[in-house]
C-alpha cells in the first residue's frame, strides 16, 4: 500500500504492449546518449605508469643523472642483477656515466611503451659512436645501434624493479664487423625430415669466428 489513490489503466495496443514487455525483460545494453549531454575528458590512467619509464630513458638520452633520482625508488633493482651495479639511483648513474664515456653522440630513444597493471614494457634503441672499450672490444670509431626490451614495475610514481634484455650480440657485431649483410638463403629438407637453413654472410663476417 502506497497511500496513493488507485487509478484505472487504459488497455494498450498490441505494438505498445509488446514493446513494453520487451523493454522490461531485455533492456537495451547500449542506450543512446542524450544529445545535450556534455562531453567529458578522462585522463589516461596509464600516464602514471608511462611517465617514470620515459624519464628513465630521458636521463640517458640527455646525460642528466638527476632524473634517475626522480624516477628510481631507493631500493630499485635490475633483474638480472648487473655486476658492479649496487642498485638504486647511484648504481644506475654509474651505468649512465660509463655509456656516455664509451659512446659519443649517445642517444637513447623510446620507440614504444605498453602498460599492463603496474608494469610498463618499453622498446627502445641506443645509438652512438664507440670511442671506448665496450664488451671487450677496443675503440673502433664505428656507430652502433643496440635494441633493448625492458619491463619496469612502477609503484607510487617510481620504478622499483626493471627486468632488462639488451641486444649485446647485435651491438658486438656492429663494433667488430661494422655490420653484417645476409646473402641468399636456402632451405633444404633431409630424408629424415630435418629442416636446415643455410645463408651467406658478406662483409667482415670472418671476424665472427675470431
Amino acid at each position: 500500500m502506497t497511500g496513493q489513490p488507485a487509478t484505472a489503466s487504459r488497455p494498450q495496443s498490441g505494438n505498445v504492449a509488446a514493446a513494453a514487455a520487451r523493454s522490461s525483460c531485455c533492456p537495451d545494453p547500449t542506450p543512446e546518449p542524450s544529445p545535450s549531454a556534455p562531453f567529458t575528458y578522462t585522463r589516461n590512467t596509464h600516464d602514471q605508469y608511462r611517465r617514470p619509464p620515459r624519464r628513465f630513458y630521458q636521463a640517458f638520452d640527455t646525460a642528466d643523472p638527476a632524473l634517475l633520482d626522480e624516477v628510481l625508488a631507493p631500493d630499485w633493482t635490475p633483474q638480472p642483477p648487473v655486476p658492479g651495479n649496487p642498485g638504486g639511483a647511484d648504481g644506475q648513474k654509474q651505468t649512465l656515466h660509463m655509456l656516455h664515456k664509451v659512446f659519443q653522440e649517445l642517444r637513447y630513444q623510446v620507440e614504444e611503451v605498453l602498460v599492463a597493471g603496474d608494469t610498463a614494457a618499453v622498446r627502445a634503441c641506443l645509438t652512438g659512436r664507440q670511442v671506448g672499450e665496450f664488451l671487450g672490444v677496443p675503440p673502433t670509431g664505428r656507430r652502433i645501434e643496440m635494441l633493448t626490451m625492458e619491463f619496469h614495475r612502477v609503484q607510487d610514481g617510481r620504478i622499483t624493479t626493471t627486468w632488462h634484455l639488451e641486444d649485446f650480440f647485435g651491438a658486438h657485431l656492429l663494433m667488430v664487423c661494422g655490420g653484417v649483410s645476409v646473402g641468399p638463403r636456402r632451405l633444404s629438407v633431409s630424408g629424415a625430415g630435418a629442416v636446415t637453413w643455410s645463408l651467406t654472410l658478406t662483409g667482415d663476417a670472418h671476424s665472427l669466428l675470431a
